[in-house]
């Protein structure tokens, strides 16, 4: 999208930040959790929502859409991504990779 080179890798290096936190840390953050109420027991309990929608902007289109896509596909989602369409080819790129890394086909869209 025609960032130089040193922003470029920047963006690089939180994109892959953001990819293995969450991997790394799926289980302990999607781990149910005991909370104190009235309520003779109260949980907190993560499961997906269904399809999760993101219209993305320009200026940092891998970060952006990997800080959304990232959480929602750990918890089990499916994503559907609209970027900006200055950045349409980061779009597909993004899709590759995830279908490349084991994301079933269709769990991510642009």
């Amino acid at each position: 999208m025609g960032k130089v080179i040193k922003e470029a890798r920047a963006e690089e290096e939180k994109r892959s930040w953001v990819i293995k936190y969450y991997s790394d840390n799926a289980k302990i953050l999607c781990k149910d959790e005991v909370v104190n109420s009235d309520a003779r027991k109260s949980i907190i309990s993560f499961s997906p929502l269904g399809v999760i929608a993101s219209i993305m902007p320009w200026n940092f289109p891998y970060w952006q859409a990997l800080r959304f896509a990232s959480p929602s596909l750990m918890i089990g989602n499916t994503s559907i991504l609209k970027p900006s369409s200055k950045t349409i080819n980061c779009g597909l790129k993004i899709q590759e990779m995830l279908e490349k890394a084991g994301i079933p086909e269709g769990f991510f869209k642009q």
